[in-house]
């Protein structure tokens, strides 16, 4: 991302440079706030329990990040969480091109009962007894 140009911040002309503010020195600049440059991530678990996922945007090539704060999601490009900005990481496009990546957030049940369908398709699908498909998809859930 190229931020190289020229502004006008609080009525003052700088110049925008690879994530910093350079002004001309004057009384107005300690007002002036650097422009913070967001960290990369593919995903982030805070201590309130929030998280950042890494998601696939309209386009496959443009990812995205979702906040979701236990309430409500916030999908973007970038998105800020107690004042960092945070962005998704650069992903060879060899890569993106075979990573499937969701979209959106979708209701989900318990982990119960996301183990109990696992154990249902491992059944369907690879023919074992019921026994046996729940201990591939059980790891000792309490």
């Amino acid at each position: 991302m190229n931020l190289s140009g020229r502004s006008k911040i609080d009525g003052e002309p700088c110049e925008l440079q690879m994530g910093t503010v350079n002004m001309k020195p004057n009384d107005h600049t300690a007002r002036i706030a650097a422009v913070r440059r967001p960290i990369a991530t593919a995903g982030e678990v805070f201590a309130d329990r929030a998280m950042i996922e890494l998601i696939g945007g309209v386009h496959s090539a443009q990812l995205q990040l979702m906040l979701w704060d236990g309430s409500k999601e916030i999908i973007g490009p970038v998105v800020e969480y107690d004042a960092q900005l945070y962005a998704p990481p650069l992903i060879e496009s060899s890569i993106l091109r075979e990573l499937t990546l969701p979209t959106r957030s979708y209701q989900h049940g318990t982990t119960r009962e996301f183990l109990t369908d696992i154990c249902k398709l491992v059944t369907n699908l690879v023919g074992v007894d019921e026994k046996t498909a729940s201990l591939v998809a059980r790891n000792r859930i309490v």
